[in-house]
């Protein structure tokens, strides 16, 4: 029981560490890359050690006795053995002998029964089994990927992460115009509040410029400071779990998108001078929303229509498609930079429904509303807003020196504005500046229940992470296998197992010298199980040329005749265990017999067709003799040729065929005589047959 019990041990180990593999606290994680490759590489080879030890443990405590004394052949013994490898098994299973004889149906339903179809069926079960041993190792071993891990030091409560987007908060604040100006040009690419992430919505998947990022606000939302360095002053990252956070998808429309002036607003001034944008939104259905963008410069008129139509043409002016979904995840970010490091354990999307009329609320905060001027020059300093606005427009105009050459796609600033009403109008950022004072020591009061989070100070761990799916497979197939094997050990327990070395034909001989020295061989005595006696054991191979491996499988499938016609063009080759160890065959003197041996007496066989191969079988010609004792025709079988008999076929003998045995060599001792009466007067009985005076198993000779 070595081998399985090494199997199941290698299998409890195996399992947690690989489904274990992305926990921090497991037992992989704390090896780290090199080590950790190190020790699943080698659970992969111990593994696989075990499983082959544990299936050769229960293919050797099969039956091997009983299967020899029911007269199975050499070759079921080799599909049977570990040492006979994959080569081997595959040779049996494809290796045919010749081109059978033509067979009923009820042939082949009999041929199923017979022992001849064994080694094939062997085979095919070492070979599936030998196929299947071999996924267990490789399987956790396919999808192993490097990872970074942020393992926290202690949990402590905090406050964090994007609160709930709140439009009217835009009424109350006064605009930050650097700030403003930095997050409509370069929010997506600020790696501290936002990171890209795979998107969600199937229509994003399926178009070219779709883009997603997650929105978790990062250290600048966190309170108490997680810059802090009285405690974990060595510990550089931060972790945050449960984080909410808006994640937003932006796709292009596609088509080209009619707008009208009631699904606009214009933000800036019809002075020719000044510059103003265009911004248009519809919402096709729940959770959607299309918008676009366009500058118009100096072509404002005073009911605020842009007359800049070729301005739609530019890429900034490209419709593109909103989706907003909230979600949680574990956020881990730098401290000294406050660099988003990653976002894991992303919780399921849920769509949010916020209305164009909620944007376009935070929207009139945002920018400068159109004004209608009366002159050509503008008096004193801009606000914010219109400064805002200014910059927005400069940057959709695509000139050169313009604050769009900064920029590697316009439609950026589509995405940019979309997502900064929803980092700064949500009740953790709520002052005066846009910017809340973080305390020191005690989380923000007067939060959504959703906004106290756990955080911790943490350090990166590298590490490898086995993919999901992998270790489930390997959980699968091995156990299957493991319980499998315990199983065939099982119903196998009460057998007499032999132990298998790596030369099977010794194994084979010294099984035989068992089980005849045991007394348990049919026939008589001096004959060895499997058809063969005392003598010819050894000899099985004599006339087998080294390396030819189709020669030692027809060796391996125990006595057989083999002759051939006159002209070599057919081959009859007869495969059955007890061709020599009993009187097998008959002499005919009947005088269609005689005539068609054109001899005195015709020696034949009579053999289950299943047990023929016949070579050449095209070339037979059939000759139907209508005169026979019984008065039942008789198909008599020749080569076309030379004209050598071959075989003959009587509906008397269902399943069977007389083999005429003149083609062959060597012949069996025949067991009896029919047409004893027309023996010529100089002939003699044959020593030890059985004499029918006319046709066989009819009257005997007194």
């Amino acid at each position: 029981m070595k081998g399985p019990i090494s199997l199941i041990v290698l299998f409890v180990i195996t399992t947690p560490i690989i489904l274990t593999s992305s926990d921090l606290n497991g037992p992989l994680a704390p090896l780290g890359v090199t080590y950790g490759f190190l020790v699943l590489n080698i659970l992969a080879i111990l593994n696989n050690y075990a499983i082959v030890a544990a299936t050769d443990r229960a293919w050797e405590s099969l039956p091997w006795g009983p299967l020899l004394r029911d007269g199975q052949e050499l070759t079921t013994f080799l599909a049977l053995s570990t040492s006979s490898g994959m080569s081997g098994w595959i040779r049996i299973l494809f290796t045919s002998p010749g081109v059978r004889h033509r067979q009923t149906a009820e042939d082949r339903r009999k041929r199923i029964n017979k022992r001849e179809g064994n080694p094939r069926m062997w085979s095919s079960g070492r070979i599936l089994f030998w196929l299947l041993i071999q996924f267990p190792s490789l399987i956790f071993m396919t999808q192993v990927e490097q990872r970074v891990g942020y393992l926290p030091t202690q949990w402590e409560a905090i406050s964090g992460g994007v609160g709930i987007f709140n439009a009217t908060i835009a009424a109350k604040k006064t605009v930050n115009g650097p700030l403003m100006s930095t997050l409509a040009i370069n929010m997506i690419r600020d790696t501290l509040i936002t990171k890209a992430t795979p998107p969600i919505s199937e229509d994003c998947l399926k178009d070219s410029q779709c883009k997603s990022y997650v929105l978790p606000g990062g250290l600048q939302t966190v309170t108490p400071y997680a810059f802090e360095t009285q405690r974990g002053s060595n510990v550089l990252m931060f972790v945050t779990r449960n984080t909410p956070l808006y994640q937003v998808d932006f796709w292009d429309a596609g088509a080209a998108v009619n707008w009208t002036s009631q699904s606009c607003h214009t933000y800036g001034s019809s002075n020719v001078n000044t510059t103003a944008i265009q911004l248009c939104m519809k919402q096709p259905s729940r959770g959607k929303i299309l918008t676009a963008l366009r500058y118009c410069s100096g072509n404002v008129s005073v009911n605020e229509t842009c007359h800049l139509e070729e301005s739609w043409q530019t890429a900034a002016a490209q419709s593109t498609f909103i989706s907003i979904y909230r979600r949680k995840a574990t956020v881990a970010t730098d401290r000294n930079t406050g660099v988003l490091l990653a976002i894991q354990d992303l919780s399921a999307p849920q769509i949010q429904n916020i209305t164009i009329n909620d944007f376009w609320e935070a929207f009139d905060g945002m920018f400068y509303p159109f004004k209608n001027a009366t002159d050509n020059s503008t008096s004193g300093d801009p606000g914010p807003e219109e400064t805002l606005t200014k910059w927005l427009a400069a940057a959709l105009q695509l000139q050169p020196g313009s604050l769009a050459s900064y920029l590697s796609e316009p439609r950026e600033i589509i995405q940019n504005i979309f997502m900064m009403p929803l980092y700064l109008y949500n009740p953790l950022i709520d002052g005066s500046e846009l910017s809340p004072i973080p305390s020191p020591w005690d989380v923000q009061p007067g939060l959504p229940q959703e906004n106290y989070i756990n955080g911790s100070f943490a350090r990166a761990v590298d590490h490898l992470e086995i993919s999901q799916w992998t270790a489930i497979c390997y959980v699968a197939v091995g156990g299957f296998l493991l319980l499998l094997i315990l199983l065939v050990l099982a119903l196998t327990a009460g057998n007499q197992a032999q132990k298998a070395s790596d030369y099977p034909v010794v194994d084979f001989l010294a099984l035989e010298r068992t089980s005849f020295s045991s007394g348990d061989a049919p026939g008589k005595e001096g004959v060895r199980p499997g058809g063969h006696d005392k003598s010819d054991v050894a000899e099985i191979f004599v006339g087998c040329a080294a390396g030819d491996n189709r020669a030692i499988l027809e060796a391996s499938r125990g006595p057989k005749m083999e002759g051939t016609c006159l002209c070599g063009a057919i081959t009859v080759r007869i495969n059955d265990s007890e061709l020599f160890t009993k009187r097998r065959g008959h002499i005919c003197r009947c005088a269609n017999c005689k005539k068609t041996a054109g001899s005195a007496a015709a020696t034949n066989l009579i053999i289950e067709n299943e047990k023929i191969e016949i070579i050449g079988e095209e070339n037979l010609k059939r000759y139907e003799d209508k005169n026979t004792l019984s008065g039942t025709p008789l198909g008599r079988y020749f080569c076309g040729t030379c004209g050598n008999p071959i075989k003959s076929v009587t509906p008397l003998y269902e399943g069977k065929s007389v083999l005429k045995l003149g083609i062959f060599p060597k012949i069996p001792t025949p067991e009896w005589e029919s047409f004893s009466g027309e023996r010529q007067a100089w002939e003699k009985p044959l020593d030890g047959t059985v004499q029918y005076k006319g046709k066989s198993f009819g009257e005997k000779m007194e």
